[in-house]
């Protein structure tokens, strides 16, 4: 029974590390057409319908000033979209490097503040990817709690190495 557990764990693994270098190469290709994102983002522009916004901002609901988890959030540009127009404290997760990597300098080049991390979204959900940190020092985990002082850390396993950049305006 052990055996098949760790023998399922090795299957999982390399279809999320193919995973992750299938997004990475999809990343690149549809971000290569796209234009000034930065400069769309300074000017006001944002990724969210009419309809999302309202959503999120309807009955009482408001994000401002909330930290909100983007699962999945690829290159960042909702993530970015929802700490603007909305005023939410956003942390984007993404299992693409090429991603997380365009959404930090998107982040950077927009000046609107964002937390990226690189992370197989199912090892963070459950807890399993090593913990991670914002350049205040304060971890960001799943659950979405900060604590000062924690420090970021590497598993040297296929598929979970955790990358976290953090942007203030």
């Amino acid at each position: 029974m052990a055996q098949q557990q760790h023998d399922d764990a090795d299957c999982w693994r390399k279809h999320h590390e193919a995973n992750r270098v299938s997004w990475n190469a999809a990343t690149k290709a549809h971000n290569a057409h796209k234009k000034d994102q930065a400069a769309f983002f300074r000017a006001g522009g944002t990724t969210l319908f009419r309809e999302e916004v309202m959503e999120l901002t309807s009955g009482g609901f408001d994000v401002r000033g909330k930290r909100v988890l983007h699962l999945q959030c690829n290159a960042g540009q909702d993530s970015l979209s929802l700490a603007s127009s909305l005023g939410a404290d956003v942390v984007g997760v993404d299992i693409s490097d090429e991603a997380v990597d365009f959404a930090s300098k998107l982040s950077a080049d927009s000046g609107i503040p964002a937390t990226f991390v690189r992370a197989d979204v199912l090892d963070f959900m459950l807890g399993d990817e090593p913990s991670t940190a914002g350049d205040d020092g304060s971890k960001v985990s799943a659950e979405g709690k900060a604590s000062a002082g924690d420090k970021a850390s590497e598993d040297g396993a296929a598929g979970s190495q955790t990358t976290t950049t953090t942007t203030t305006a």
